[in-house]
Order: C-alpha cells, then structure tokens, then sequence
C-alpha cells in the first residue's frame, strides 16, 4: 500500500478516535455498542473549555478528515479531467457543507473555527505537495 494511501487512512483513524472518545454524541448513525464507548469515553466539561481545548475536540477531527481526504485524492492522481473535476469538489467541499450549515439548508452546527482549521488544513497540504501543484497547475 502506498504511503499517502496508508497516511489517509492514519488521519482518518486518529480523527474517528477523538469522536469515539470526546465527541460520542455525534456517533448516533454508527452502530456501537454502548457498553463498549462508555468505557472509552472521556467526559468532558463542555462549558469550560478553552480555545485550544475547543478546537482539539471540536474541529482537530474534520481537519484530519479533511487532510486524509486530500492525501487521498493525491493518491489516486492522474492527468484525467474527471480526476480534475473530482479534485476541485474535494478541495471545496467541506467549506461548502459548512456555508450550507450556515443557511440552514443542511442540518449542522456552522463553526468559522472549521472554516479556519479547513483554511489551515489545506494550505498545509498545498505547501507540502507546493512542488508536485506547480508542476501540474503550472
């Protein structure tokens, strides 16, 4: 397995685990036995968090969501127009699920804090692979 693919699926893992662990409440659609996620739960006081306590439980996990889906994406790389297509859509779609959380049109909690940690996210990605982005966009 490649090591971008295996990188993905790294940030994927540690992003579900801060769900699993702090964020239990979101996991309504996913089938666990509770027996098992109260024992790994870490109670949190959520009235009394600070920025970086908010931040690492709140939007740390979309971020590595986010990182994983844009390694992928790397991953499958190809000179294609679909593969452009598809690209572009990954880039832009967690900001446009959160504008479509603002306007009430998808159900959510709209946070500039994602926005920010998306922002963050993909600049990072992009300074990574700035070579391999303007060989190809260049």
């Amino acid at each position: 397995m490649h090591r971008k693919c295996i990188l993905s699926l790294f940030l994927l893992i540690v992003g579900t685990l801060i769900y699993v662990c702090c964020r239990q409440e979101v996991l309504f659609l996913i089938p666990f036995d509770s027996n098992v996620l109260s024992k790994i739960r870490i109670e949190i006081d959520y009235s009394n968090l600070n920025c970086l306590t908010y931040w690492l439980i709140f939007c740390l996990p979309d971020g590595l969501w986010y990182m994983a889906l844009l390694y992928l994406q790397d991953y499958l790389y190809n000179d294609g127009l679909v593969y452009k297509m598809v690209f572009c859509i990954s880039v832009m779609l967690p900001f446009i699920l959160e504008i479509l959380q603002k306007y009430g049109i998808m159900s959510g909690t709209f946070d500039y804090c994602d926005i920010l940690t998306y922002l963050l996210t993909y600049i990072f990605f992009w300074i990574c692979q700035e070579k391999r982005f303007y060989q190809y966009w260049c």
